[in-house]
């Protein structure tokens, strides 16, 4: 299950580099979590959404609308230490750069898909 997850993980993200002059915007999840009426605004803003559509966009945040669709939230799987060597090598098999691994900080995930690292597939 954890390399299912993994391959469809590294696939996206691949894609996403190869093609990264084609997106205008990144949006994280945890920044929406963090602060989701300025994450939001600063979409809304980039697509000429009025401001006053704002509310209604943060109202539709209430309910989670995938609930059910990968698994409970807020549950994380239980992953030894032996099983990330495991993982971090299959990323490797992938020719993913060396800065992906399982344990990546948010920091440099955010580093590869703004593009602030060297980071070439």
């Amino acid at each position: 299950m954890l390399e299912g997850l993994l391959f469809n993980y590294s696939g996206q993200l691949t894609d996403y580099l190869r093609n990264r002059e084609i997106y205008d915007m990144a949006i994280f999840f945890e920044d929406v979590i963090a602060n989701p009426e300025r994450e939001c605004r600063k979409l809304f803003n980039f697509l000429d959404i009025p401001m006053s559509h704002v509310p209604a966009a943060l109202d539709t945040l209430k309910e989670d609308s995938q609930r059910g669709t990968y698994g409970l939230r807020g549950e994380r799987p239980k992953i030894k230490p032996k099983m990330f060597i495991k993982l971090d090598q299959y990323l490797r098999d992938l020719n993913m750069p060396e800065e992906v691994t399982c344990e990546m900080s948010l920091d440099t995930l955010k580093s590869i898909v703004l593009g602030s690292s060297q980071t070439e597939i």
